[in-house]
């Protein structure tokens, strides 16, 4: 019986180690796959825990992904929003001064226009010369004219005052003098005086010089103290002037700039008489009204004072 339980034993042994192998065997993929679970479910929930962030815009719990996520590139996205915004005003302010340019282009380009109906319409003979055409300014000039010896010419003392436009600028306007052209108020001059300058330009417009300059005459004598009385000394100049009769001319531009010193046509008055006075022949006179142009208009630096600079060094003023 002895032998019969040992035996018995001996063959339990292999079936109980078999039974343990099975079983630890089992356990390890069991394991496993609890493993893999857990870091599926984990990782379900990160997806579950980002679509919340992101469409319902939930703040996601700490430690999460999202979490971690959103504390990595917050500061990141922060700088990049700051840098679009910045280019956003950059290209703003970049938008508003290329208006700006477009706006002022298109301003030049209407100076032009008007410079260059000037040209059409000016005085037969050639003698009308532009000389600056992106500020509108058009002076008649005819600086190869060949002086006349004529005799001397009483001449205004030079002023010290100086005129400037409502802006601040010196003015320096030689277009055609309409009323509305040289800002010169037609309700403000008569109906008949208008009529009567409007008919004087007109004749000057057409190359009638002697018609024009009798049409002015008469207009100051009529008219002396109207609005339009300063252009009309002006152009009354110009009539002399374009048929080289520079002592007539140095006459009209000299009680011109005397009899409105702050007017209008002030600074061209000056040069002009300067021009004349050159075509004369008496260059000491002239570089006294260049000068006088110099110090009162030289700050501007207007196409008149250019052109008057140019006379003076011609001169070889002191």
């Amino acid at each position: 019986m002895k032998l019969i339980s040992e035996n018995i034993k001996l063959a339990k042994t292999p079936i109980l180690m078999g039974v343990f192998a099975a079983s630890l065997a089992l356990s390890f993929p069991v394991q496993a796959q609890s493993d893999v679970s857990n870091r599926l479910n984990r990782i379900e929930r990160e997806i579950d825990t980002l679509s919340r962030t992101i469409y319902k815009g939930e703040t996601p719990p700490a430690g999460s992904l999202a979490g971690m996520m959103d504390s990595r590139y917050q500061a990141n996205i922060e700088v990049r929003l700051n840098s679009i915004e910045e280019q956003m005003r950059n290209l703003t302010g970049q938008v508003e001064e290329a208006t700006y340019k477009a706006e002022q282009n298109e301003a030049t380009l209407k100076r032009q226009i008007n410079d260059m109906e000037m040209r059409l319409n000016a005085l037969e003979g050639n003698n009308a010369l532009p000389t600056n055409a992106d500020s509108g300014s058009s002076v008649m000039i005819n600086a190869d004219a060949t002086p006349n010896d004529l005799s001397q010419t009483n001449l205004p003392q030079p002023s010290d005052d100086t005129y400037y436009d409502s802006d601040g600028s010196a003015s320096v306007d030689t277009s055609a003098p309409t009323a509305a052209a040289n800002n010169v108020s037609v309700a403000s001059a008569s109906a008949d005086a208008t009529t009567s300058y409007e008919s004087a330009y007109s004749q000057l417009k057409a190359g009638n010089n002697a018609a024009a300059q009798q049409a002015f005459q008469n207009f100051l004598l009529a008219y002396p103290d109207d609005q339009l009385a300063p252009n009309a000394r002006y152009w009354l100049g110009e009539t002399y002037y374009v048929q080289n009769n520079y002592e007539d001319a140095a006459k009209a531009f000299a009680e011109a700039y005397k009899k409105s010193p702050k007017g209008p046509k002030a600074a061209v008055n000056l040069l002009k008489l300067g021009l004349s006075l050159s075509g004369m022949g008496r260059n000491d006179d002239a570089c006294v009204a260049l000068q006088q142009l110099e110090k009162e208009f030289g700050p501007t630096r207007s196409a008149l004072v250019r052109r008057g600079e140019q006379e003076r060094e011609k001169l070889s003023c002191s």
